[in-house]
């Protein structure tokens, strides 16, 4: 759980570093999101990538540990639970976190080559890019909560 704490600290450092950006207020809906972006270091962009791309996976081997406390009480639970680390080590750092760095990179020098199309194309390619990996990663993590969630109560059912 020592790695998993350090592993957390990783991610919440690589997050602080893309997420210090301010918004444009005058634009709306996508654009205003991306709009944080449009001045970020490429440095950023990159430590930020490369501390969440190690720091997920060992976020998500440090849930074995959970998997143990588990495991006693319910063996089906238990397999759901390991089912579901095993897709959050597989797509979290490498397909879900990488890709929207790299949609947040396209949309920073797409602004800069074509500004009127920056926004229409970045969604497009987070769509044909990140979106596979995003819905493969949440149907493992939803896998792995609601077999935490329902462990737990069972096992608070038993008491």
């Amino acid at each position: 759980m020592r790695i998993g704490l350090v592993a957390g600290i990783m991610v919440l450092i690589g997050d602080m570093l893309l997420g210090w950006g301010v918004s444009d207020p005058a634009l709306s809906g996508v654009a205003r999101k991306l709009s944080a972006y449009d001045t970020l270091p490429d440095s950023r962009i990159l430590w930020s990538a490369f501390l969440g791309f190690i720091g997920i996976p060992l976020e998500g081997l440090c849930y074995f540990a959970i998997y143990r406390l588990i495991a006693p009480y319910s063996e089906k639970y238990a397999h759901m639970y390991r089912a579901g680390i095993i897709g959050y080590i597989a797509f979290g750092g490498c397909g879900v976190h990488v890709p929207c760095l790299a949609v947040v990179f396209f949309y920073k020098y797409m602004l800069q080559t074509a500004p009127d199309k920056a926004v229409e194309l970045t969604i497009r390619y987070g769509t044909y890019f990140l979106l596979p990996g995003t819905i493969a990663f949440l149907i493992f993590f939803t896998v792995q909560s609601i077999a935490h969630i329902c462990a737990f109560v069972n096992l608070w059912g038993r008491g």
